[in-house]
């Protein structure tokens, strides 16, 4: 785990989240398709915060907070392309729990915003 304070008011970026997938070694899995506790979103915060955290579709919310959060517009834009559009079968279904690899999620990551 990489020794720095984060902060969810202001480390809650694009950058911040790219950062974190570049210094994940080459080829390594960095979450699971639509699988709330294991999506790469929430394997980052659950890191750079040190709480097991949950991704739904507009929020997140850690066991430890009292309140859930609201993911910023490019969060769920990626895991909306992750989920939706990037990762499904041949007959157009979300691959449940299929493994993300940190090159597949840099390459949805520069899809949103566009």
């Amino acid at each position: 785990m990489r020794p720095i304070a984060w902060h969810a008011n202001t480390d809650f970026t694009i950058a911040a989240f790219r950062e974190w997938l570049l210094w994940q070694p080459v080829g390594s899995i960095v979450g699971l398709v639509a699988v709330a506790s294991r999506c790469p979103l929430s394997c980052w915060i659950t890191e750079m915060s040190g709480k097991s955290c949950v991704v739904g579709i507009s929020s997140y919310r850690c066991p430890a907070w009292y309140e859930e959060r609201p993911l910023p517009e490019w969060a769920w834009q990626f895991a909306l392309l992750l989920d939706h559009t990037y990762l499904t079968d041949a007959h157009l279904r979300v691959a449940l729990g299929r493994p993300v690899k940190r090159e597949q999620a840099l390459e949805v990551l520069e899809q949103v915003g566009q």
